[in-house]
């Protein structure tokens, strides 16, 4: 019998995960990164209450309750090959042309880490900057990492050659 109650908990403490939103330190980490974006476009209006597995360019697991992807690339009237749409976007940004105004711009916070689930981080075609956080390194959940067309660099740490 206590093995059929330990499973009864396990259960109703999932389908609470899932029906009452997300983890709060998940939550707290995605207002953290929104908080350090500028958000032209308003693309993140949806990012408030407290599901945040229903916000934009969020998807959780439906068995874990945990996010597994932030999608948050700035899509473009590109049709080509990844390399071409990378030189199309860079010519009609010196023209100040329309698609690059709806691009997230900022940093990305160290906190983004705390997504312990995350497999997917697609963050391409925006205009973020700043140092890429080490800690995306300890993400082992993380497998998949697109970055492209931004600004941001990597920080040589002083241990290494």
């Amino acid at each position: 019998m206590p093995a059929f109650s330990i499973f009864l908990l396990r259960f109703f403490a999932i389908q609470t995960i899932l029906v009452h939103g997300c983890f709060q330190h998940e939550r707290e980490a995605l207002l953290k990164f929104k908080a350090g974006l500028n958000d032209p476009s308003g693309l993140l209006v949806s990012w408030r209450g407290e599901e945040c597995c229903t916000w934009a360019g969020i998807k959780c697991s439906n068995q874990t309750g945990h996010v597994v992807k932030l999608n948050l690339f700035t899509p473009y009237p590109c049709e080509t090959t990844a390399e071409l749409c990378f030189i199309a976007d860079e010519v009609h940004r010196s023209f100040g042309n329309s698609w690059s105004n709806t691009s997230f711009s900022g940093e990305i916070p160290q906190k983004i880490a705390a997504l312990l689930g995350l497999r997917n981080l697609n963050l391409s075609y925006n205009k973020l900057d700043g140092a890429i956080p080490e800690e995306i390194g300890n993400m082992q959940s993380l497998e998949s990492l697109d970055f492209r067309a931004n600004r941001m660099f990597l920080l040589k740490r002083e241990d290494q050659f």
